[in-house]
């Protein structure tokens, strides 16, 4: 199924910053896993950007990854870089709308922290769309 996004009111060749969400909800590095799985169910999101304390991004955490833990019986009193995606794909504050819908598709990946200079500023994901 194709989508002209031009019908919808999105221009491919705008910001990303135009359709993401610029108040993201994130976690530090150090916080405690239960802690980050509460917010990933309080905020009905699937994934939430890890940061350290320059809020650059480090890391990802998915409710996947939450569930794994889980079924290992991990310590949830572990902090979260025990756990979390270290090898994290991004998008830059820069690019255009039509540049992350095919990082979305190429890497098949629900979403992603869109970052500038390392430092998480928003994230997108497919429901953004």
């Amino acid at each position: 199924m194709t989508v002209n996004l031009d019908t919808i009111g999105i221009n491919r060749n705008e910001s990303i910053l135009k359709i993401a969400n610029v108040n993201p909800v994130y976690a530090t590095e150090d916080e405690k896993i239960s802690k980050v799985a509460d917010k990933i169910v309080s905020s009905k999101h699937r994934r939430i950007p890890i940061v350290n304390k320059k809020e650059e991004v480090v890391g990802l955490i998915t409710t996947m990854d939450i569930l794994d833990a889980f079924l290992r019986r991990a310590n949830f009193n572990d902090k979260i870089s025990e756990i979390m995606i270290r090898e994290v794909i991004t998008a830059s504050s820069e690019d255009t709308i039509s540049s992350v819908l095919q990082r979305l598709k190429v890497s098949r990946r629900g979403g992603f922290p869109v970052v500038r200079l390392k430092r998480l500023v928003a994230i997108i994901s497919e429901r953004d769309f």
